[in-house]
C-alpha cells in the first residue's frame, strides 16, 4: 500500500520515521493540514512568499469578513464571482472546485485551504507522483471527482475521470473498457438487498452498493419506477431514521447486513419529511443508468487505493486533471525540487 510522503521542511535534519497508511479522505486532509507538509508542498510547488501575498490579496476582494464562529471566508457565492473575475475553470466546474478545496467540509472556504486548493490546482505547480505535490493533488482530483461526497469513488464517478482523461489525449481504448479494468484492479465491493417499499404497499427490490449514498439510491429506485422526469426530490427513510441525500447507505444499516428494509416517499407525499434532491449533475444521459451492469456497478475505490494507483502509474495521466485554465498567481525564480518518495509496501 502507498504511504504519503514524509514531511522533510528545507534544510531540516531527517526526521524520525512516522509512515502512515491512510484509509479515509478524513486522514489525509488532517496529515495535509499539518504546518510542516504545507511548508514542503509549497516548496515542492515553487510557492514563495511573494505568491502568497498575491492569492492573500485576490482572496481578501472576494471573501466575507471574520465573524465570531469564523475567520474571513469564501462562500459558494463568493467563489464564483472569484471565478467570473478571473476565469480559471469552467461555469459547470465550480462547485466541484469549491466542493473540492473544501479541506474541512464546513461549506466556505479559510484562507488556507483556497491556498492549498489553488496551489494543487496551478498551472505551474508540478505533478511528482510519489511525493507532495502528487499526494496533495491527488487528494483534490479524488474529491473533485467524488460528487456523491461519499468518501469513494464509485463506478460513475471513476467512469467520469476516465472520460476526463480520454478527452485530454489521443487514445481510442473506449471509456468504459478502460473504466472497468481500473474498477476490476483498485475496486471493493459491497452490495445489499434493498426491499424498496412505498406508503401504499411494496414498490421494488434492488441490490445497492453500501457506498452509495441517498442520492443514488434516490434515482435508482426511480429508473426502477420509470419516474425520474416527474420529480427533483424525494424522501427515504431506514428503521425510521431519514436517509439523507448525503448519507451514505453503509454508516445507516448493520456492517453483516445482507438486505435492508428501505421506505420511499414521493416529494409530494413526503409532507414534513426531509426530502433528497437528485443530482441530475451526476446523470449520464449517454448511458442506461452508469454504463456498467455486472458487479462493477457497486464497486468502490477507496482514496488509499486510488493514490496508489497515482503514484506508482497504474493510473495514469492525473496530471491534467484539477487544473486551473491559467495562472493566477505570480512566482519568485526559486526552482521547485523533488521531495522524499513515497514509501511503498
Amino acid at each position: 500500500v502507498a504511504d504519503p510522503p514524509v514531511a522533510d521542511p528545507p534544510g531540516a535534519d531527517p526526521p524520525v520515521d512516522r509512515s502512515l497508511t491512510f484509509r479515509s479522505l478524513e486522514g489525509a486532509a488532517q496529515y495535509m493540514r499539518e504546518d510542516d507538509v504545507r511548508e514542503q508542498f509549497f516548496y515542492e510547488a515553487g510557492v514563495n512568499e511573494e505568491c502568497i501575498e498575491v492569492l492573500r490579496d485576490r482572496f481578501n476582494r472576494f471573501s466575507e469578513p471574520p465573524s465570531d464562529d469564523r475567520p474571513a471566508h469564501i462562500t459558494r457565492e463568493g467563489f464564483r464571482a472569484f471565478n467570473v473575475r478571473y476565469k480559471v475553470c469552467d461555469q459547470d466546474d465550480e462547485k466541484h472546485f469549491f466542493r473540492a478545496m473544501d479541506v474541512e467540509r464546513r461549506g466556505w472556504l479559510s484562507f488556507d485551504s483556497f491556498l492549498l486548493g489553488c496551489v494543487a490546482a496551478s498551472t505551474s505547480t508540478p505533478h511528482i507522483l510519489s511525493s507532495y505535490t502528487g499526494f496533495i493533488r491527488a487528494w483534490h482530483i479524488f474529491r473533485f471527482y467524488n460528487r456523491s461526497g461519499s468518501g469513494t469513488l464509485d463506478n460513475e464517478e471513476i467512469t467520469l475521470l476516465m472520460r476526463e482523461i480520454a478527452s485530454r489525449d489521443a487514445i481510442e481504448r473506449s471509456v468504459n473498457e478502460r473504466t472497468s479494468a481500473i474498477v476490476q484492479e483498485l475496486g471493493n465491493f459491497s452490495a445489499v438487498m434493498l426491499r424498496v417499499r412505498g406508503i401504499a404497499g411494496p414498490v421494488c427490490d434492488l441490490r445497492a452498493s453500501k457506498r452509495w449514498t441517498g442520492s443514488r439510491i434516490g434515482r435508482e429506485i426511480c429508473y426502477h419506477m420509470s419516474y425520474c422526469s416527474q420529480t427533483s426530490s424525494v424522501a427515504l427513510v431506514i428503521d425510521n431514521a431519514p436517509f439523507g441525500c448525503d448519507d451514505v447507505l453503509e454508516d445507516m444499516i448493520p456492517a453483516d447486513a445482507k438486505e435492508v428494509g428501505l421506505t420511499f416517499v414521493r416529494n409530494e407525499q413526503a409532507f414534513e419529511m426531509p426530502s433528497c434532491e437528485l443530482r441530475r449533475d451526476e446523470e449520464d444521459d449517454d448511458d442506461k443508468q452508469d454504463g456498467a451492469q455486472g458487479p462493477e456497478r457497486f464497486a468502490h475505490i477507496t482514496f488509499q487505493r486510488f493514490y496508489q494507483a497515482v503514484a506508482t502509474e497504474g493510473l495514469r495521466r492525473t496530471s491534467r486533471l484539477f487544473r486551473w485554465r491559467k495562472a493566477i498567481m505570480s512566482r519568485g525564480r526559486r526552482q521547485a525540487v523533488q521531495g522524499p518518495n513515497v514509501a511503498m509496501a
